[in-house]
């Protein structure tokens, strides 16, 4: 049986994701016949569900939900810095052991924070039957590609636009795609609304669909647009008064085009050769073979040919 691997679960819960640190650490600990580690995990992973489905469904208060998750980080590194055994030798008895003691109060605090998400689920089936009690609600938008993973390029730079009548909202879309609008009127409860992505270079698969407030998280599918695929200009001679037609134009040695009467090209390139910046080859007989560089999203570019 292998080590811990602490510092990687630490580098899991430095990154946000305490739930991948705990359930490796359960996996690795599962076979340990010291059970008090692998139980302690466990009941932490236990305490993570519960405090994160209680706040997507909106019946705990940020603030409560926030401290939750820096009492499981604090428990889980404890638990990390502790003797974790992973050998079959004799164990002794760790009944007053600070990390039996430790493992105590993780299995108390995971007791609590079960009742704590029965009684949320209790409450979101008396908001089903009586309404809302809160003043307030709240909208988490998972923003994915058409793989339904998220778009590292989104992440705090794209944004997502909401109004809630004269309310209007426009939060960064966040770490792995995740956007979250808080204090939202309960009277918009089950109401039809639009989202807009605001983010160069992408656009949203369905831009007219409504989704409707349910206390759920919705799912924001977005694709690239054509705008950084698209690639045009003109090609003239030296002095810039007579157009090329025919001239044969390359973009980055894969694409090949012709111009028009007029020496205009213009080609909107696939995902998968979509590029930051292009390399733009025009060749036509009599004339000498010009390189020049292109930028998605800018005006047609004018390249001049020297005989």
């Amino acid at each position: 049986m292998q080590n811990i691997p602490r510092q990687t679960l630490k580098e899991f819960i430095a990154q946000g994701h305490s739930d991948k640190a705990l359930e490796e650490l359960i996996k690795h600990t599962s076979s340990i016949p010291d059970k008090h580690y692998h139980n302690a995990a466990t009941q932490l992973h236990a305490r993570w569900k519960a405090n994160e489905r209680a706040h997507l469904m909106g019946v705990l208060a940020q603030e409560a939900y926030t401290m939750e998750r820096n009492r499981i980080n604090q428990a889980l590194l404890e638990l990390l810095d502790g003797n974790l055994d992973t050998t079959n030798a004799n164990v002794p008895n760790k009944s007053h052991t600070p990390e039996n003691a430790l493992w105590k109060k993780i299995g108390y605090a995971a007791l609590i924070a079960a009742l704590i998400s029965g009684v949320a689920d209790f409450l979101g089936i008396i908001h089903l039957f009586s309404g809302p009690k809160d003043d307030s609600m709240q909208l988490t938008v998972m923003v994915q590609g058409m793989d339904g993973k998220p778009i590292p390029e989104l992440q705090n730079t794209g944004k997502i636009i909401v109004d809630f009548g004269n309310d209007r909202r426009a939060p960064l879309i966040g770490q792995d795609g995740r956007t979250n609008l808080g204090e939202i009127p309960t009277k918009f409860r089950g109401e039809k609304i639009p989202l807009v992505l605001q983010a160069e270079g992408f656009e949203a698969t369905e831009p007219d669909k409504q989704y409707i407030m349910e206390g759920k998280p919705v799912y924001f599918f977005v694709t690239r647009d054509s705008s950084l695929g698209l690639v045009q200009g003109i090609v003239k001679d030296r002095s810039g008064e007579n157009f090329i037609a025919g001239a044969l134009v390359m973009i980055d040695l894969e694409t090949t085009l012709r111009t028009d009467s007029l020496g205009r090209f213009r080609t909107v390139l696939p995902p998968d050769k979509q590029r930051d910046t292009y390399v733009i080859t025009v060749k036509k007989e009599g004339y000498k073979v010009k390189n020049d560089y292109y930028k998605p999203m800018s005006s047609p570019t004018e390249i001049r040919l020297d005989k």
